[in-house]
């Protein structure tokens, strides 16, 4: 398994060429054509995870690490490769867990899906129904994103 940061590293954003089909609806998106992608969001999501920068070691007074730069470096460029998973509607709650990986929650209903971005892996939390369920993943490319959304805004 190729770590995610490398993987995101040797992709050259601005120069990466994506399915015409694909890179039509992500500049209708840009545009706000059919008014769900929201800059804002995706800014403010981007923001929260740049100030975790600022968190020293112990910071919750039980010894956990301070954020790892490689990690808060790897959430973001999943917000940047995949803009439009981070929109009003699917705006996940940031924080860092103990180990100074980078965590984002989202909550519908009975289920969660929990992101614990590090530097050399995700681990992908998913629970749900009345019992609970809880399965856990490695995410192997952003691309599986748009799956994790779809799971969690169906029934």
């Amino acid at each position: 398994m190729i770590p995610l940061l490398n993987t995101l590293q040797n992709i050259n954003v601005p120069t990466y060429q994506f399915p015409p089909a694909l890179t039509i609806e992500y500049k209708q998106l840009l545009k706000g054509g059919n008014g769900i992608f929201d800059l804002d969001v995706q800014d403010s999501v981007l923001a929260a995870i740049s100030n975790l920068k600022k968190l020293p070691e112990n910071w919750d007074g039980y010894g956990s690490l301070a954020p790892d730069p490689e990690a808060i470096q790897t959430a973001k460029s999943l917000v940047s490769l995949l803009p439009h998973l981070f929109q009003s509607g699917f705006k996940p709650e940031i924080s860092a867990d103990e180990d100074g990986r980078i965590t984002m929650e989202w909550y519908r209903g009975p289920k969660t899906l929990a992101l614990f971005i590090g530097a050399q892996e995700t681990i992908v939390v998913q629970s749900w129904g009345p019992q609970n369920r809880i399965e856990d993943s490695l995410l192997d490319s952003p691309s599986e994103l748009s799956k994790l959304r779809d799971w969690l805004y169906t029934r």
